[in-house]
């Protein structure tokens, strides 16, 4: 079912990793570093939550983030002892990248938020708030998430061999907990001379030397995902790229790319009701305890000295908490007005889209309708003109046959003056578009034109109006003593 939570997966080939990049994942930052980061549109970083990300390390081993050796030094570590010299650190545009071939493999795992995030903190009321005022320091990291990496971890280390694992780091600190992990690509190849096997990096080798290829992988690896470590988790199996419609972009754009307007309010509208939540039960705990101490004091199980002394501890609590929740209520109320309004300007959005497609295939259907004219104009005189030669070169025809034609275009082709006709007809069609299109003054002074040419009627057609124009003009051409050239 579409509704069902799901993994996710992405992977992309690399030329080489820089230190800026090897530090973001290993997360090498102090509070400045967070600081100015988080300055950053689309991007927000939980310093107070730090503390829960965490490494697997050879062996599967947690241990806390940024322990092992950086990343850029593994990486070049291990290019060395398979005898490949490292890639330099480039951008993507830089034109240099394209003689390089990728030498690491980055993937990012993660999956549904409620589920990634139950299985990261549990029940515990996590404050998701985007302006620095959560302090979520006293949370704790749940078993489940470790073991949930580990299981990855194996996996992976089975597939594509421990040693080439050169990062494994999981993050806690962002809006959704998800795992980068960072290999060589290394396959083994046949030496023709010596028959012998050796590692060699080869990106191609493992993911694919065209697209329909790599497509195909993708596909197998997503089951074997969830077969061997999702399933166990309650994350059911990735849709392929042709299915969903995802786009393999740079990390940025695929990390953000669905968080943007709406469905980032709707994410933060979820986690606001579930924060505030927890807060009311913490709050009726609270209520409850208050409660539970008055039926001690009459119960005399406990003095009344302490008994004022834990429940003004307690009321304090209740106090601040009851603060807490009013703010996230007030700023829920602010996101679902936002949500709405958002939804709104999409709609409007939608209809002025759908609106523009109409014009566009109305447009398209007038330039094709031109189109046509054009041709048909075209085809016209190249007939009117091979139709004149092939008449003057004809016999006379009969009295007979040129009553019989009187007052047609076929008369003004054997007489030779349809091109004559035609300039008339198309001066008059001509001049209608003038008065339709210039605003009409009363004049001072009566009077009546006794130009009897048509005038195109406000309801008519123009192509019909056209017709008329054209057989009034044949019917009213200047009378001329020979009209043709004798014939053979």
């Amino acid at each position: 079912m579409s509704n069902e939570p799901k993994g996710a997966m992405h992977f992309e080939g690399r030329k080489s990793i820089g230190a800026m990049e090897a530090a973001e994942n290993q997360r090498r930052w102090d509070e400045k570093h967070y600081q100015t980061v988080n300055k950053k549109p689309l991007h927000w970083y939980d310093i107070t939550r730090a503390h829960l990300n965490f490494e697997v390390a050879k062996g599967g081993i947690i241990q806390k983030i940024g322990t092992s050796k950086p990343v850029e030094e593994r990486f070049k570590e291990r290019l060395e002892e398979l005898g490949v010299k490292p890639n330099p650190e480039v951008k993507k545009n830089d034109p240099a990248a394209a003689k390089m071939s990728n030498q690491i493999v980055e993937f990012v795992f993660s999956g549904d938020h409620e589920v990634m995030n139950m299985m990261a903190f549990g029940n515990q009321a996590v404050d998701f708030e985007r302006d620095g005022t959560a302090d979520n320091s006293h949370i704790q990291r749940m078993n489940e998430i470790e073991q949930w990496a580990t299981d990855l971890y194996d996996w992976m280390a089975k597939k594509y061999g421990e040693e080439n694992i050169i990062g494994f780091d999981v993050h806690l600190d962002e809006t959704t907990a998800h795992c980068h992990a960072t290999i060589i690509p290394v396959v083994m190849r046949t030496e023709k001379k010596t028959g012998r096997e050796r590692p060699v990096v080869s990106y191609k080798g493992l993911f694919g030397k065209d697209k329909a290829t790599g497509q195909e992988i993708m596909k197998q690896l997503h089951t074997e995902l969830y077969e061997q470590v999702n399933s166990k988790y309650g994350l059911m199996r990735g849709d392929p790229v042709e299915i969903s419609g995802a786009q393999h972009k740079d990390k940025v754009q695929m990390y953000y790319q669905l968080k943007r307007e709406l469905p980032e309010l709707e994410n933060r509208a979820i986690e606001l009701r579930i924060f505030i939540s927890k807060l009311e039960l913490q709050y009726n705990g609270l209520s409850h305890q208050i409660e539970s101490l008055k039926q001690d004091l009459e119960n005399k199980k406990i003095t009344l000295s302490e008994y004022e002394e834990r429940t003004s501890e307690l009321m304090k609590q209740k106090i601040a908490l009851g603060d807490k929740i009013r703010d996230r209520k007030s700023r829920l109320m602010q996101c679902e007005n936002q949500i709405a309004s958002l939804r709104q300007r999409q709609a409007n959005a939608e209809v002025a889209v759908r609106q523009a497609a109409n014009n566009v295939e109305r447009m398209k259907e007038s330039q094709l309708g031109n189109s046509v004219m054009m041709v048909k104009g075209a085809i016209f005189d190249e007939l009117l003109s091979g139709l004149q030669i092939f008449l003057d070169n004809m016999p006379q025809p009969s009295a007979y046959a040129l009553q019989s034609v009187q007052g047609t275009v076929v008369e003004d082709l054997f007489d030779g003056s349809l091109s004559d006709v035609i300039s008339r007809a198309a001066a008059m069609v001509t001049a209608a578009i003038g008065d339709a299109t210039t605003p009409m003054y009363s004049g001072g002074g009566g009077g009546s034109s006794s130009d009897d040419k048509p005038k195109k009627d406000d309801d008519e057609d123009w192509w019909r109006f056209a017709h008329r124009a054209a057989r009034y003009a044949s019917r009213n051409k200047p009378s001329k003593s020979a009209t043709r050239s004798p014939r053979r």
